[in-house]
């Protein structure tokens, strides 16, 4: 014949405690502090660049009116982040620093060759008391083809 043990109420009494201690203490394992910002995984896909702009041309030779802004994927707040400036570069070339939210670049020129151009976004994102990291986004925009990448 089959006994059913029972756990004595005493015993049952001494060990709810002591399981809720271990959850407790399980749970504040859970929190860690922020990492390190050489050592947060923020690809550059997570910063694309939204564009919107015009453009016209006659002859090979281009007049274009762009404006980029980032759009910000992560949650940089959840690594105590925030975005010190960004960057802006046409062609390799320096244009623009933009430091303020919503950090737009605004550019307008003519003379431009039909073919690609490269506008690439250099974000420096910094946390209080630790050394800023950079974050690089490029985007591809083709003059005479009527294509945008």
């Amino acid at each position: 014949m089959n006994k059913i043990h029972f756990i004595p109420s005493r015993l049952l009494r001494g060990l709810i405690p002591f399981l809720l201690l271990l959850a407790c203490a399980a749970c504040s394992d859970d929190f860690t502090e922020p990492a390190e910002l050489e050592d947060l995984p923020i690809p550059s896909y997570a910063l694309p660049l939204r564009y919107s702009g015009t453009w016209s041309g006659i002859n090979g030779q281009y007049t274009v009116s762009w404006k980029f802004s980032p759009i910000i994927l992560p949650d940089l707040e959840y690594w105590e982040l925030e975005i010190k400036q960004v960057d802006y570069y046409i062609d390799g070339e320096f244009k623009h620093t933009a430091t303020v939210s919503p950090y737009e670049f605004e550019y307008k020129a003519s003379g431009l060759s039909a073919g690609r151009h490269y506008i690439r976004a250099v974000y420096r994102l910094g946390r209080q008391g630790h050394d800023d990291i950079t974050v690089e986004s490029t985007r591809e925009i083709v003059l005479g083809s009527g294509a945008i990448s």
